[in-house]
């Protein structure tokens, strides 16, 4: 019998919904058999269908009894505050295992519920409990550490239906050793909770994953996501080799250890692949798997959007399915619109585009924003710089702020040295020095007059109880020096060899051993890594001399500087 107008109509109001939303057994079956009645009966129950009230969805069933497993557990560490100390701890270890204990079979109550109620269970009280388990692991965790207790953790967890004597032991359980174990099946439970929501739940329920997640990194830290798929199993795996080579004994190396029994297999050292396709989970499960990582890279995407680090940003392409082009360029692009709003954010993005070797991004970034590098940035600017010098076009551009840094270094010294030594910014010293270190001049007859010179700028200008500069004058005149004259500067002048006062200490001082110093050789080292730094540097070295014409040699600087050093050390002697 051919379809009436009535029923046409709603089948094709029915193939028109989104898959999620058709109704299979109306197309099937209903529709069908209103085709076979007549008319006006077909017509007449279509028209009393919009007067049937939905049956009301069922509340989700309490499986996990929430509020009594966390007074179980309250009431635990309240006995443990009151337990004695001192000599009596067996009875706070005890409790310790106790807590152990009880926190592993409401995993395991959690593990069934997911499990066996795909769709009855609250996962919002899931979600809770996991919550509580994880803050309940963490305080054992630091009283253990607190306490300095090494106990025997261990439990067998299994699903309620075998507590309970079901004949059916072929399901799973596990056995956990230590709080990182507990900690690893804590992961493994959370897990199937979030990927059973994603299989089997309503798409409101499935929207809260983002929201899951995020409870989760407040909790445990972002670095959680990376191990949520395999259940942390590399990050034992760290922890465990690193126990090995410190010589730790056997009982902490098993601090962590899982086996998972499943249908008469154990598999104690899971790989990662076994970690991400479980046998007892269901073929809809594991193509819900995807979901699952394209979520947890959401989240991690949200988070590195609000504060980039160079650490989350490495997570993220770690646990992003492949091709990673497309979400690369997506953070680089936040780096560049966070990177101006703070240092914190414009080192973090210098330091990922050197890693990422995105030269024209470190161009610019430097060239608009190197006012917002720190002192602790020096580092990371030096290799924005080297790796700018790599790229043969951008290499000229790269030794200019080479050269540029050395010039405000030397800048910045010949302020210090000006407010020790005023009479250096006449001409009339530079003149007397450039006089007293004729060759003509006899050597004795020069050393009188040098330290003459000395004694007039310095004192020329300075008043009576001023303050000493913040750096020595010592070190800035040693750091703008060459390496050459750097060298000679261990040992003072033959004047002061055989002064009483005890100047050895600062004989043995390196003076390029400062903090203006420290940058100057760092970056010659940046520089000497880029091709056509031997021509800056003279440059440097010859601009240097034009703003300081008084270094003449080496003499002239070891005799300022331990003018300078012992000088003030004589005076403060004769006090």
């Amino acid at each position: 019998m051919a379809a009436g107008p009535s029923t046409q109509r709603s089948r094709e109001v029915n193939q028109s919904l989104p898959s999620q939303q058709r109704h299979e057994p109306q197309d099937n079956h209903l529709l069908p058999l209103l085709d076979s009645l007549p008319e006006t009966l077909s017509t007449d129950i279509l028209d009393s269908a919009p007067q049937i009230q939905p049956r009301p969805a069922r509340a989700p069933i309490s499986d996990l009894h929430f509020d009594a497993r966390a007074e179980e557990i309250k009431a635990i560490w309240a006995a443990y505050a009151t337990a004695p100390t001192g000599t009596a701890t067996n009875d706070g270890s005890k409790l310790l295992l106790q807590c152990f204990h009880s926190v592993a079979r409401w995993l395991g109550d959690m593990w069934w519920v997911a499990h066996d109620r795909w769709t009855g269970f609250d996962a919002e009280e899931a979600q809770k409990s996991l919550v509580y388990v994880v803050r309940t692991i963490a305080a054992m965790d630091c009283e253990l550490g607190r306490a300095r207790q090494v106990l025997q953790l261990r439990a067998t967890v299994l699903p309620r239906q075998l507590r309970m004597g079901n004949a059916n032991r072929n399901l799973c359980r596990v056995d956990v050793d230590g709080i990182r174990g507990l900690c690893r099946l804590t992961l493994w439970v959370w897990r199937d909770v979030l990927l059973t929501i994603l299989t089997y739940r309503s798409e409101q329920e499935k929207s809260r994953i983002q929201d899951m997640l995020k409870e989760m990194v407040n909790v445990c830290g972002w670095a959680v996501l990376e191990d949520v798929r395999t259940a942390g199993l590399d990050h034992w795996a760290r922890l465990a080799s690193d126990a090995v080579e410190a010589g730790a004994s056997a009982e902490s190396t098993q601090n962590g250890r899982v086996v998972w029994h499943y249908q008469g297999q154990s598999i104690s050292s899971p790989s990662p692949s076994q970690c991400a396709q479980v046998p007892y989970w269901t073929p809809t499960m594991r193509s819900s798997l995807p979901k699952l990582g394209e979520a947890i890279t959401a989240q991690a995407v949200s988070l590195f959007k609000l504060r980039p680090e160079r650490e989350l940003y490495e997570m993220i392409l770690r646990v992003a399915r492949k091709p990673l082009d497309a979400l690369r360029a997506r953070l680089h692009q936040v780096l560049v619109n966070r990177a101006y709003s703070s240092p914190d954010a414009f080192a973090v993005a210098l330091d990922v585009f050197i890693m990422a070797q995105q030269e024209k991004q470190l161009l610019s970034l430097l060239e608009c924003g190197a006012h917002l590098l720190r002192p602790r940035d020096a580092a990371t600017h030096q290799r924005a710089v080297a790796t700018l010098g790599q790229h043969p076009v951008l290499r000229a551009r790269a030794l200019a702020m080479v050269e540029n840094e050395l010039l405000g270094l030397v800048r910045r010294m010949y302020a210090h040295l000006l407010a020790e030594f005023p009479g250096l910014a006449t001409a009339d010293g530079v003149d007397q020095i450039h006089e007293i270190m004729n060759p003509a001049v006899s050597d004795p007859a020069r050393q009188r007059r040098l330290a003459e010179w000395l004694r007039g700028v310095r004192g020329s200008m300075a008043m009576p109880g001023s303050q000493p500069p913040r750096m020595p004058v010592s070190e800035t005149v040693s750091t703008v020096t060459t390496p050459s004259v750097v060298s000679t500067l261990h040992a003072p002048p033959s004047e002061y060899t055989s002064s009483p006062e005890p100047v050895v200490s600062h004989a043995k001082r390196e003076p390029a051993n400062t903090e203006d110093g420290k940058r100057w050789n760092e970056w010659l080292i940046c520089g000497s890594a880029i091709l056509g730094f031997s021509e800056t540097r003279q440059e440097v070295i010859r601009k240097t001399k034009e703003l300081m014409p008084f270094l003449q040699d080496r003499e002239t600087v070891a005799r300022m500087i331990y003018w300078f050093v012992f000088g003030r050390l004589v005076r403060c002697v004769r006090r």
